[in-house]
């Protein structure tokens, strides 16, 4: 029976794909988000992913309940041109640009969309917070559809 499912009715194309590094995991939010994008662009629910599982440790940056998983995970799609866009602190940032990532663009996110998105401030101590960026990645091709997720997120 899945068989003739997946023949059939196969699940469809991803056109946009958001990596969230380092903020709380939270699928149901992801899923909201996604859903609600998808909606706004008149496409399928399952063609824009918002992804918040990549806990990465990185650097300097120790992260309790990371693993080597997610950082595998996030510079392969990188490699194969799934990511097309990253939210992340501008730590992991500067760190992704030393391992070989290309970032068409970056802008800071500011308080507005961090409570659409409902992110969480980036710590660096306990009265210390780190900027969260938004990196649309070069040559993904779907650089239309980043853009166009910065208007809805109200990143511009």
């Amino acid at each position: 029976m899945l068989l003739i499912r997946h023949i059939f009715f196969p699940a469809p194309q991803v056109l946009f794909q958001c990596a969230v590094v380092n903020q709380p995991i939270d699928y149901l939010r992801d899923g909201r988000i996604s859903e609600e994008y998808a909606a706004a662009l008149n496409l399928k629910k399952g063609q824009i992913i918002f992804d918040s599982d990549y806990q990465i440790s990185y650097g300097d940056v120790r992260l309790e309940g990371a693993n080597e998983s997610s950082y595998e995970k996030f510079f392969f799609n990188i490699a194969a041109g799934v990511l097309d866009a990253v939210i992340m602190p501008e730590s992991f940032y500067m760190y992704a640009v030393e391992m070989g990532v290309v970032f068409e663009q970056t802008e800071e996110i500011g308080p507005r969309t961090m409570e659409k998105l409902d992110l969480a401030p980036q710590k660096l101590s306990a009265d210390e917070t780190e900027p969260l960026l938004y990196g649309i990645v070069t040559d993904t091709g779907h650089g239309e559809l980043a853009n166009a997720f910065a208007k809805y997120a109200e990143i511009r």
